[in-house]
């Protein structure tokens, strides 16, 4: 799979929502809308699991291409569409809608930094949940991949208050080093040390949730 630079790379979040997708009855007539698609590998495997319909959505020009680039390598038939969420498809109905969204508070560099980037991850997908029932047809399902008990938590109860019926669909444990960013004690006022990067084990929860209208 082609990936071009500044485009994320497919996490276990991803491979967890493709297999929770598997599990879906695809035909030629199902519409799937992939949104914030990345480098293409959710929307790649809707299509070759056998979804008729396949339109990806994401912001970023790069990921965009990346996805088209990774269809047309694939040989699959998808329609991909630089844009604003769900702004190029709002007057569209789709009986399966999947989302992983972006996380890149995770790889922030510094504390204002996460903070930025943390406001914008949430506010993406408060997005992302307020908007999912106008695009599911009445027996529409949307899939939304998140990572760590409060991302769940969080989106579970958005979605909730959008009057969908939520489940988690999968989840599973994935153990993943953690960078840590140290600087040797201060002595008379001076650093002792240079700073230090040491990696620690993160248990990351991954999940999908399952969220029906009605």
């Amino acid at each position: 799979m082609v990936r071009m630079p500044g485009v994320s790379r497919p996490e276990h979040a991803t491979w967890l929502l493709t297999e929770v997708l598997e599990a879906h009855e695809l035909g030629p007539g199902t519409r799937v809308l992939d949104l914030c698609s990345g480098a293409g590998a959710v929307t790649l495997r809707a299509s070759s699991a056998g979804a008729g319909w396949v339109t990806a959505i994401d912001a970023s020009p790069l990921a965009a291409a990346t996805t088209w680039i990774n269809a047309k390598l694939g040989g699959q038939s998808v329609r991909v569409v630089r844009g604003d969420l769900t702004e190029p498809v709002k007057a569209q109905r789709f009986d399966l809608v999947v989302a992983d969204p972006p996380r890149t508070a995770r790889y922030a560099a510094t504390p204002e930094a996460h903070r930025v980037c943390a406001a914008a991850d949430r506010d993406l997908v408060e997005r992302i949940c307020r908007q999912a029932p106008e695009l599911l047809e009445p027996h529409g399902v949307l899939l939304l991949a998140r990572v760590g008990r409060a991302e769940i938590e969080h989106a579970t109860g958005l979605l909730e208050r959008e009057g969908l019926r939520v489940e988690i669909a999968a989840e599973r444990v994935h153990a993943s080093p953690r960078a840590v960013r140290t600087r040797g004690g201060a002595r008379g006022g001076r650093s002792r040390g240079a700073a230090t990067v040491t990696r620690r084990r993160r248990d990351d929860l991954v999940a999908v949730l399952r969220a029906t209208v009605g």
